[in-house]
């Protein structure tokens, strides 16, 4: 069956310790995953196999231009894959996705970056913020800060 939508939430993974920071943000709405940004020419698709059998949440392989790694990763079972390479390549990518029943993406959907361990008590609360939710109990949210001389806050840096 070939998947049809994407979560409204998708967050950029590095590694286990990042799919490890989810848990502490409750309730987690629906969301996937998806790789950093040429990440998966550097580590392959079984570093990304391996990263997401931790997981059944929707999840995303960002190959870039790599048209090789792409069509690995699709034969392999890969249900979504990023290519950005030219459209010559990115036609035989998409039959070959058609025939895996996968889902071929010509460029990158947004997320939420959340960027390399450790993650801080702001870190956390930005990535509940992005998810509309709370923050775990144990990580304050930051404190509203005066900064314009009229005695309004500055509720845009938070």
């Amino acid at each position: 069956m070939i998947p049809n939508e994407l979560p409204s939430h998708l967050v950029e993974i590095w590694n286990i310790e990042s799919l490890r920071v989810l848990e502490t943000i409750q309730p987690l709405p629906p969301h996937g995953f998806i790789s950093v940004a040429g990440v998966a020419r550097m580590m392959g698709w079984p570093w990304w196999r391996a990263l997401m059998r931790h997981t059944d949440r929707p999840h995303i392989l960002d190959c870039g231009a790599a048209a090789g790694l792409a069509a690995c990763a699709l034969r392999e079972g890969q249900k979504w894959v990023v290519f950005d390479g030219p459209d010559i390549q990115a036609a035989s990518l998409q039959a070959l996705a058609d025939i895996c029943e996968a889902r071929l993406l010509r460029t990158r959907p947004p997320a939420f970056a959340l960027g390399m361990p450790p993650y801080d008590t702001y870190r956390r609360n930005q990535l509940a913020h992005y998810f509309n939710a709370e923050a775990p109990p144990d990580s304050p949210r930051p404190e509203r800060t005066l900064s314009r001389t009229d005695g309004s806050s500055n509720d845009a840096a938070l």
